[in-house]
């Protein structure tokens, strides 16, 4: 299936300065630690007396101690407790660490309130007075100290501790959006960016000494310091943190938040629950992970949203108001959603469609990133691939999806005129296919190759069309192709036998397929069945041999040992020489029937030559006569006629054996008459 789908523009807004490095839209890049760092060397920018410290991270495992997984580490104890260090462990803990001029060190820390594999954004500040530490932008506790950080040539280290006397303390997990100011940012500074890139026009950002934001293979810094880093075996993966181009943000509960996007469209956010914090955040281009699962044909290109979530027990109603946005996706709209960015595959949510609204919603108890989608519906064919047919044949190619698409059927020749249904009949050969659109949806199947196969040339063989009810059975001449069969009434193994046909017309077929393409043909003929007439009974009377009136139209034959009495055609005969007497009926259907023979023994015998001497053989016949008159001493006339004493063809016979061809006559019941100066003979023969 080939699918095809509205590309939009992309609308990628990168945010740069003089001082400012470019850098990804969104959460982008982030670095795997995994026991390795990343360090910037020590620099006077980074050695500040007041401070605040961010990260995002998401650890894979927790160290027994809440110092032994650094975050972001400036300090060390080589020319006594000095610097600053943002680090956890103990489970879940955080903890942040100053060295203060001339005093040991200050610590303020959370309890074991993180997970691993769950991104948190840490936070730290100290403003001369107080120590403060945040988790997920909300202060969880603070140190009284009054005093000012006592600052020693360390590099400002990544993923473990600047100064490795006491053990590296590594990292293991990922860590995304490093930050070093030189001012104790407010609360509410803390939260507006934690879920958006800090550029030139965050109020603070003369303060900003430092800002690692992972997105390129080295750690560049994006504050107007120039502190960048280097890499020392991390690596670079996608980040899942959430960060965005813009945010909006509320801590504590009800929520109800509304992000637009240049007044196209918008996602909304509401809860009762009580929660700790809900920010919902834009990205202002495509996905950097943009992996869809199966069914989605198409997402806006230009700008996605996220959630982000602190709390216990929470259902977040999520609306996707998409108003004018210019995928339009009419009934076909989908909320495509992923947890993070990182292995996370877009998905179809299955929200509600309101289209009337203009709204997508569905409800969540964790974070999300959500994108608007077009999820068509699948080309549901009845046939795919090649298709053969015989010729007489058609095809129905159909979609089955239940949808209102237009169609418009296409062959090698490009588009069918008229052929702008579901469904189309197919009667030549050739390749197929259907293109359909509904609005953003426009979507073809395979090509559906289809062969129409000539039908077989068949012939039935060549079988005489009259028959009599008393003939034996015939052996059809073999049919072609050869390898087919025969079938009718009176047809066994290949043989008509027209006693089993019995008396009527009758329609007998030839019937072959061809292996090769499945297609099959016949030929047929009809052939006539007759009636025989009843054979007739010799009586005698006197010296005659007589028999009873037959048919009407009849014709009758008599025969002295198997041989044809010339002249003898009426119902009774005399007879003049001794031997068995027989007489053939046919009827006007040319059907003959013969009476049992009859001997006469009481005649003076009078020598016939003809009529013992004459031989007509084969008979039945399909074509050739041979005649024999063994001791032939004179010449003899021979009259062909048929049945009906129609004369065909006179010979003079001179020799023995002489041959009579009769493969170009019909078949039925011939007469051939013998005559010589002494006497005459008839032979009655039956040409197939």
């Amino acid at each position: 299936m080939k699918t095809l789908f509205t590309a939009l523009a992309v609308l990628s807004l990168l945010f740069c300065s003089p001082s400012l490095n470019a850098q990804l839209a969104g959460a982008g890049n982030a670095y795997d630690f995994n026991f390795n760092y990343v360090y910037a060397p020590d620099a006077p920018s980074l050695n500040v007396q007041y401070v605040t410290l961010e990260a995002w991270i998401k650890a894979d495992s927790w160290a027994p101690n809440i110092w032994q997984n650094v975050i972001i580490s400036k300090d060390g104890w080589a020319g006594g407790e000095q610097g600053y260090t943002l680090r956890a462990g103990a489970n879940g803990s955080l903890s942040f660490n100053i060295g203060p001029v001339g005093a040991p060190w200050q610590e303020v820390t959370t309890g074991p309130v993180m997970n691993t594999g769950q991104w948190y954004h840490v936070a730290a500040s100290y403003d001369g007075s107080v120590m403060r530490i945040y988790i997920n932008g909300e202060e969880l506790n603070t140190n009284n100290y009054t005093g000012l950080i006592d600052n020693y040539p360390y590099d400002l280290t990544i993923g473990r501790i600047a100064y490795t006397a006491g053990g590296t303390r590594d990292f293991d997990g990922t860590i995304d959006e490093v930050r070093v100011w030189n001012a104790a940012l407010p609360a509410s500074s803390i939260q507006e960016y934690m879920c958006k890139k800090v550029i030139a026009t965050h109020p603070q950002f003369a303060n900003l000494v430092g800002y690692w934001n992972m997105d390129g293979p080295t750690p560049i810094d994006n504050s107007p310091n120039g502190n960048n880093g280097i890499n020392v075996g991390a690596t670079q993966v996608a980040s899942g943190a959430a960060i965005g181009n813009e945010s909006i943000f509320t801590y504590g509960s009800p929520v109800d938040l509304t992000l637009p996007y240049m007044g196209i469209d918008s996602l909304q956010v509401v809860t009762v629950d009580a929660v700790n914090t809900v920010h919902v955040y834009r990205i202002d281009e495509a996905p950097l992970n943009a992996a869809l699962s199966p069914g989605i044909d198409s997402v806006d290109q230009t700008h996605h949203y996220g959630v982000f979530a602190d709390g216990a027990n929470y259902t977040l109603d999520v609306t996707y108001h998409y108003g004018s946005n210019p995928l339009n996706g009419g009934q076909y709209y989908e909320l495509i959603g992923r947890t993070d960015g990182t292995v996370s595959p877009w998905t179809v949510q299955n929200a509600t469609l309101d289209q009337l609204a203009s709204t997508l919603d569905q409800s969540y108890t964790s974070r999300h990133e959500f994108i608007l989608g077009i999820s068509c519906p699948q080309l549901n064919m009845n046939l795919s691939g090649a298709q053969s047919l015989c010729a007489g044949e058609t095809i129905l190619l159909e979609d089955q999806s239940t949808s209102t698409f237009g169609w418009q059927w296409h062959d090698a020749s490009g588009p069918i005129a008229g052929a702008t249904n579901a469904s189309y009949t197919v009667t030549a050969t050739g390749d197929y296919y259907v293109v359909v659109n509904d609005g953003a949806c426009l979507d073809s199947n395979n090509a559906i190759n289809v062969t129409i196969n000539d039908l077989p040339v068949v012939s039935f063989g060549n079988l005489g069309t009259d028959h009599c009810e008393n003939d034996l059975a015939i052996t059809i001449p073999s049919g072609t192709p050869a390898g087919g069969g025969y079938s009718g009434n009176g047809v066994v193994a290949g043989n008509f036998d027209p006693s089993i046909a019995g008396i009527g017309t009758h329609m007998l077929y030839y019937n072959y397929a061809d292996l090769s393409t499945g297609c099959s043909n016949s030929d047929s003929m009809e052939v006539n069945v007759y009636a025989a007439p009843t054979p007739p009974v010799i009586a005698v009377n006197g010296g005659d041999l007589c028999i009873p009136s037959g048919e009407i139209g009849s014709t009758y034959e008599w025969y002295l040992d198997g041989n044809v009495i010339l002249t003898a055609f009426d119902t009774c005969y005399t007879p003049t020489t001794n031997g068995d007497y027989e007489v053939v009926c046919t009827n006007s259907n040319g059907c003959s029937a013969t009476s049992t023979a009859v001997t006469v023994n009481d005649v003076s015998l009078i020598e016939k030559y003809l009529s013992q001497s004459v031989i007509v053989s084969p008979n039945p016949t399909m074509d050739n006569v041979q005649i024999v008159l063994p001791e032939l001493k004179e010449n003899v006339r021979l009259t062909l006629t048929d049945a009906h004493g129609k004369v065909m063809e006179t010979y003079m016979i001179s020799g023995t054996s002489s041959m009579l061809d009769l493969s170009d006559s019909a078949p039925g019941v011939y007469m051939l008459t013998f005559e010589s100066e002494r006497e005459s003979v008839t032979k009655r023969i039956v040409k197939h």
